[in-house]
Formats: structure tokens, C-alpha cells, sequence
């Protein structure tokens, strides 16, 4: 990506800060992450350097107590996290993805609820995909079926990042008619809220990269959903999911770029 701005202080400092965690046995930040990688564990340490650093506020719009006015600056944000190590950023930036439906859809009660938990630390998964149709969104099986005081949710969402680690997840089931527009609905799901038996995590997913990160999947049975856990109308899940695409797909090109130059480096060095 090309711009016109000069690097950033918060850019700098984030990048001084990746770059000076203490990394005991190890030398330095590039060799833990890869040693990570390697054992498939998650970079847990420099997760929660992000969070100490005050990324989630990068998350969250100003109008409810964040630091987000400028999409090009979290863009370089990560941009600056992916050169030292792309696990790390495609962990921790999940909760991105996983509220910005909240800020696109969600009424003001769960706008300043979700900012609070994601400014405190919390996870938030987007358990959009499911293992028979992928990005087919339209034709999803997962339901929420309407009842006197909610949603009863069932189906299986898969692979998700951060299923498994996360409290949260953005959930997109339908409500109606398979394969129509208005036929899938956007909940906020609770994981500690739901009753026993009613919800489990599926394993982790073995994958080429990335092998740290929580690629895995949850499967909900007759999960009671408070009606309040819908975001925005009923069938206006798919919509919504789109609208928020235009922003995380953007974002995205800081993935590559910053591996890309993370290449680059290595190449040169």
C-alpha cells in the first residue's frame, strides 16, 4: 500500500514494543514466534503484549470510548504486527472482525457493552463459515428458531478462528427461508451465559500456516439465545455481514503486506 503519511509514533512504539519483548531462551521475537509456529502453539505471550499495548481501544469507534476514527491507521497497526509475526496479528485481530457487526447492526445497549469487553481484553470470534458450505452464507443450516422470550440456536459453525478460545462470537443463523437474502439473522452469543450440554468446541484444525492460531469450530444444540442477543432485524444477517466485509477485507491487506515485508527482510538480511 502506498500513502502519502509519514510513519506514525503509535506505529513506532508498537513496533519498539514486538521488538524488545523479553523472549527468555529464545533470540528474540522472530525465533519464539517461529518456534511457536513450529510446536503449533499460540503466540499467547505476544497476544497479550498487544493487549498491554492498548490495541483493542483500535478496535472500537470513538463514540464508544475507542481510538478508532481512521481505518488506515489500524491498517498499519497490524500492518506493523504481521512484519514480526502473522499469527500473532490474525489472533488477536479476530475481535475486530468479530464486533464490527456490532458497530454496523447493534442498538446502542449492545454497542456499549461490547465496547466495554473488548476494551477490557475479551475475544470475539465471527462464526460466519459451516463445514458444508464454506462462504456460501445464503444457504447456511445453522437456525435460530423464534420463541417467547428468544432464540433457540442450533448447528455447527466451522472452521472459526478463535471458536475456542474466545467468550464471545458474532453467529449468523437463519431465521428463514434458506438461500434468500433475508433468511440468515446476526446474534451476539455469550458462551458463559449458555446452559451446559448445550454448546461445545470442536478441535482445532491442523493448517499449512498459521499453526498456532485457534482454527477450530462450536457446535450449538437447543442453545437458549435472550431475544436480546439479535443484531439489527431479523433477516438482515447477511446484509449486515457485508456491510462489515467492506472494512475487514480491507484490512486484511495489511496481512499481506506485512508478511510480504517480512519477507523481504529475511531475503535481505
Amino acid at each position: 500500500m502506498t500513502s502519502t503519511r509519514a510513519v506514525t509514533e503509535i506505529e513506532i512504539a508498537l513496533d519498539t514494543a514486538l521488538v524488545d519483548v523479553p523472549v527468555a531462551g529464545s533470540e528474540g521475537i522472530g525465533h519464539r514466534v517461529a518456534e511457536l509456529d513450529a510446536a503449533e502453539e499460540f503466540p499467547a505471550p505476544f497476544v497479550d503484549l498487544l493487549d498491554a499495548f492498548g490495541l483493542p481501544a483500535y478496535y472500537v469507534p470513538t463514540a464508544w470510548g475507542g481510538a478508532v476514527e481512521d481505518h488506515e491507521l489500524l491498517l498499519r497497526l497490524w500492518r506493523t504486527v504481521a512484519r514480526r509475526d502473522l499469527s500473532t496479528v490474525i489472533a488477536h485481530g479476530k475481535t475486530y472482525l468479530g464486533a464490527a457487526s456490532v458497530w454496523i447492526a447493534g442498538d446502542a445497549g449492545q454497542a456499549a457493552a461490547t465496547s466495554a469487553r473488548v476494551l477490557g481484553g475479551a475475544r470475539i470470534a465471527w462464526a460466519l463459515s459451516e463445514p458444508d458450505h464454506g462462504a456460501d452464507l445464503l444457504n447456511g443450516e445453522s437456525t435460530a428458531t423464534a420463541h417467547e422470550t428468544g432464540y433457540r440456536l442450533d448447528g455447527v459453525k466451522w472452521p472459526i478462528n478463535n471458536a475456542t478460545r474466545a467468550r464471545y462470537l458474532t453467529v449468523l443463523a437463519r431465521t428463514g427461508k434458506a438461500g434468500t437474502g433475508r433468511g440468515q439473522s446476526l446474534f451476539l452469543v455469550d458462551k458463559a451465559a449458555l446452559a451446559p450440554g448445550t454448546w461445545r468446541t470442536l478441535p482445532k484444525e491442523p493448517t499449512h500456516g498459521i499453526r498456532g492460531v485457534d482454527i477450530s469450530g462450536i457446535e450449538f444444540q437447543d442453545a437458549e439465545l435472550p431475544a436480546g442477543a439479535l443484531l439489527g432485524a431479523e433477516g438482515t444477517g447477511v446484509e449486515t455481514v457485508l456491510r462489515a466485509l467492506q472494512l475487514t477485507r480491507t484490512l486484511c491487506a495489511a496481512l499481506s503486506l506485512g508478511a510480504g515485508e517480512h519477507a523481504l527482510r529475511l531475503a535481505a538480511a
